[in-house]
């Protein structure tokens, strides 16, 4: 009588796949977390905050399944020193992935944040210049009847033009810093590099008028204020009106 073989044990099924889908699971759902926190944070406002609790989510349940995988592996590593060996690799792999991927997701999502707010700051200060310019414009094509009409016209307009000044250096330094991040835009940002540089030579001209109309309006008589205004305001505005686009 022949004994029968002993059946060989089933093939021990050790579950990387598993594991390794719950970690792409994990990463991704950091990679979004660390973009949006940080991409929110440097904008100062929420808005994608159904997909950042989604992420969360997405998040803890990956952590739980990774974590659930891996003990299972671990209890088959306690038997097989070559299921050991392999455990600790892919331990160092995956949180060496997991933190370079989550960096890269909270970097990314601060240069995205930096560069729409630099384009939406830009976009601000021109608004911000087309209404400065347009009200003292607006003062300066006032009717008037008398010098003193004039004197008081430089006046009303100190604080803006002032403002101008101010803003239109910030919009030169903004400007260089959209062409050189948005070389597709570079014949709209030029035509607007050129506007602003014609318009610092204008405020120029209008602060040395309001310099003059300070000294003017010093004068006691209305004669002596009308033969300074001929004599020193004049040659002003005329070198102004020369300016391109003024002629």
């Amino acid at each position: 009588m022949t004994s029968s073989p002993v059946p060989a044990p089933p093939p021990v099924s050790i579950p990387y796949a598993r594991f390794a889908l719950s970690l792409l699971l994990v990463i991704g759902a950091a990679f979004t977390v660390a973009f949006l926190t940080l991409n929110d944070i440097v904008r100062r406002r929420a808005d994608l905050i159904l997909v950042f609790v989604l992420s969360v989510i997405a998040l803890v349940m990956g952590i739980w399944a990774a974590r659930k995988w891996w003990s299972r592996i671990g209890r088959l590593a306690e038997q097989d020193s070559l299921i050991l060996w392999r455990r600790r690799t892919i331990l160092r792999q995956a949180i060496f992935f997991t933190i370079l991927v989550t960096v890269a997701g909270g970097v990314l999502g601060v240069l995205i944040a930096s560069n729409g707010m630099e384009e939406g700051n830009f976009k601000q200060d021109l608004d911000q210049y087309d209404t400065l310019s347009q009200r003292i414009s607006a003062a300066r094509t006032a009717p008037t009847v008398t010098v003193d009409d004039d004197l008081a016209i430089y006046e009303i307009i100190e604080r803006d033009v002032n403002s101008l000044k101010g803003l239109l250096e910030r919009l030169t330094l903004e400007a260089d810093v959209h062409d050189r991040k948005f070389p597709e835009h570079h014949e709209t940002t030029q035509t607007t590099k050129n506007n602003l540089e014609n318009s610092s030579k204008e405020v120029a001209f209008i602060l040395q008028q309001i310099a003059v109309a300070k000294d003017i309006r010093t004068l006691p008589t209305t004669d002596e204020r009308i033969n300074a205004w001929d004599q020193k305001m004049r040659p002003l505005i005329s070198a102004e009106n020369q300016l391109p686009g003024n002629n």
